[in-house]
């Protein structure tokens, strides 16, 4: 009985039934405490999936120290075949040494696999520079890359998601890291 009136809490709870007014208002949150210049750069939802922008570290925290070096990144969230929003891939990064693809980021420090291989549209791009990955990114309709399984698997998957207003949300962070770099 309690698996069962938690699956349909996480069911309503889950982002599919979020309402675009409870979106909005945490988007206008995310502007008004200065992590974003206006609603539209706080929270992207794209037709498949939910892109979120946002910027953190660089700021001093409740003991006057610097909190980790300032940054600003793109999430795609890609919904599931249930229609929930499961996992996140961080697209796009940037920050003082400038934009790139998201790094690829070690889940288990158990697990001695290494993920490198990305592509978009079955085409390689992980050989590229990084302008020119980007470009690919903006370009491009599907996204794949490898990631790291957990231990005690340990292996490397595919993580590959479809991709819409991928642009959008790229020149939305580029203009909230240009916001958010001057304010700190």
């Amino acid at each position: 009985m309690k698996i069962a009136v938690g699956l349909i809490a996480i069911f309503f709870l889950s982002g599919c039934n979020t309402p675009d007014s409870l979106r909005a208002k945490w988007a206008a949150e995310e502007a008004e405490k200065g992590r974003a210049t206006s609603v539209d750069e706080a929270s992207y939802k794209a037709t498949i999936g939910y892109w979120s922008i946002a910027c953190a570290g660089g700021k001093k925290n409740a003991y006057g120290e610097k909190s980790g070096k300032p940054s600003c990144f793109a999430q795609y969230f890609p919904p599931s075949s249930y229609g929930f929003w499961m996992g996140s891939n961080t697209i796009f990064e940037v920050d003082q040494a400038g934009a790139r693809v998201g790094r690829i980021r070690k889940k288990d420090s158990l697990c001695q696999s290494v993920a490198k291989r990305v592509a978009v549209d079955a085409n390689r791009i992980d050989g590229l520079p990084q302008r020119e990955q980007i470009a690919r990114i903006l370009d491009a309709n599907k996204f794949a890359r490898e990631d790291h399984g957990l231990w005690p698997e340990c292996g490397l998957h595919n993580n590959e998601v479809r991709l819409e207003r991928s642009r959008e949300a790229y020149e939305a962070m580029e203009r909230l890291w240009s916001t958010y770099r001057t304010s700190i």
